[in-house]
């Protein structure tokens, strides 16, 4: 080889090997980065995989309450009348409670010599194996889904239906004017809550509606009233963001960073979930320190969050707002999932996307704590009721806070109805406009008086 040549191979090796070399620093730090951070996760006693929800379950009767629930969401599809046979099971129950607020605001006279409510009674009596195993799991200690149904830990389109089923049982029974047994029913729907944890809290039906209507035609006993009361407050205790935060991250960490023992964990490489590189990938090579970036950013996005997350309202709210104004809504993602594909690579999405999304559902889950402590200060109302000739009280209480404002829920009365109500999300007082749909400002559960 001439001296020209071996100068241009020598230059040639020069200009591909400190690009090389500069590769792999990046790729060591991002690396050596990452492997702090999981870390640093696992000396707060947080989970960095999904191993928790594989555990067995403690005691038998947190078994059989998993078995139960899994078996009555399982069987909870209706089956309706022939002429009401619709497009979807979806589709028809909506309509069931399109039909039930219809019904809802008719004397009771008239309502029980109406053909709708039959066929309601024929969807519910489709059920009645599904229900039975519903009642049988209510009073049982239920913490999480064995290992056997792990799918409910993300997967609850079932027990979504379970719910509305249910709550469609109770207002059935409400209409019917078979108080003692709505309230038991209704008991089932609010402890049911239970299994629809994490995200999928976000996807919670409107049990308040089945109740305003149950105490609207009835007055459950002193001791039914009092265990609703205890129900709803249990699950107006906690929003459940932080745990599902924690929960997603550790499923992302376990999709994209597989640890493996028995190797030094500042050696591993990212990985993601199906794409595991059995074969050089020169593409994945290059992308893999970017991709091990942009992963950490969203290590540390998890992080910042769940640090809101565990803030008491309405500080919490606060920070959210404060989120909301950084990054304005933009293009929607799912904030489920966490991964798109670009060039056969998945990519994480991107921070302000998901923090988006993080917004959205923080939102949500303050709505539904107002919601079931404005169950709880209902219940109130009606206990002061019975010891009081049914009248109503001058004020509540001023126990139960309203958590977008820090401040006692709002408290409105009239001749024909009461209102008790949070301020929502956007802070202002409408004067108890509440209801379902973009026209409810308000967040509450309005009882009618006198049907």
């Amino acid at each position: 080889m001439t001296r020209a040549g071996t100068r241009i191979l020598a230059i040639g090796t020069v200009v591909v090997l400190i690009p090389l070399a500069l590769h792999g620093v990046w790729d060591q730090i991002e690396a050596t980065r990452l492997s702090r951070r999981v870390r640093e996760i696992q000396r707060h006693g947080e989970p960095v995989n999904t191993a928790e929800d594989r555990r067995p379950l403690d005691g038998e009767q947190q078994r059989d309450a998993s078995r139960l629930y899994f078996a009555a969401a399982i069987l909870s599809v209706p089956k309706f009348p022939t002429r009401l046979q619709p497009a979807s099971t979806g589709q028809a129950l909506r309509g069931s409670m399109a039909t039930l607020t219809e019904l809802a605001g008719r004397p009771a006279a008239d309502v029980r010599r109406d053909p709708r409510l039959a066929d309601l009674e024929a969807t519910v009596e489709s059920v009645r194996s599904a229900l039975l195993l519903l009642d049988e799991a209510t009073p049982l200690d239920f913490h999480r889904f064995s290992p056997d149904s792990p799918a409910y830990s993300l997967l609850t389109s079932d027990l979504i239906r379970l719910a509305t089923v249910n709550s469609l049982r109770t207002s059935v029974l409400a209409l019917r004017g078979d108080i003692d047994q709505a309230a038991s029913s209704h008991l089932a729907s609010v402890r049911l809550l239970r299994t629809l944890t994490g995200m999928a809290g976000s996807f919670t039906p409107r049990t308040t509606d089945a109740l305003a209507l149950l105490i609207a035609r009835g007055s459950p006993d002193e001791s039914a009233l009092r265990t609703l009361q205890q129900a709803y407050a249990h699950a107006a205790e906690n929003d459940g963001l932080a745990d599902a935060l924690i929960d997603r991250r550790a499923t992302m960490l376990e999709s994209a960073w597989p640890h493996s023992y028995g190797r030094a964990s500042w050696v591993q490489r990212l990985e993601i979930d199906g794409l595991r590189r059995r074969g050089f990938d020169p593409v994945w090579f290059l992308l893999r320190p970017w991709l091990t970036h942009s992963f950490i950013a969203m290590i540390d996005t998890f992080q910042a969050e769940i640090g809101i997350a565990r803030q008491p309202w309405p500080q919490k709210y606060e920070a959210v707002n404060r989120l909301r104004q950084q990054f304005p809504e933009g293009p929607r993602q799912p904030f489920g999932s966490m991964s798109v594909s670009r060039f056969g690579i998945p990519l994480q999405f991107t921070v302000p996307q998901w923090t988006q999304g993080f917004v959205r559902y923080a939102t949500a889950a303050g709505e539904r704590l107002a919601l079931n402590r404005a169950a709880v200060a209902v219940l109130g109302v009606e206990l002061f009721r019975r010891t009081h000739g049914g009248t109503l009280p001058q004020m509540l209480d001023g126990g139960v806070l309203d958590p977008f404002t820090g401040r006692p829920l709002k408290y409105a009365r009239s001749d024909t109805s009461y209102t008790v109500y949070s301020v929502g999300p956007d802070q202002h007082d409408d004067g108890g406009e509440v209801g379902e749909g973009r026209g409810a400002r308000d967040r509450g559960i309005r009882v009618a008086l006198g049907r």
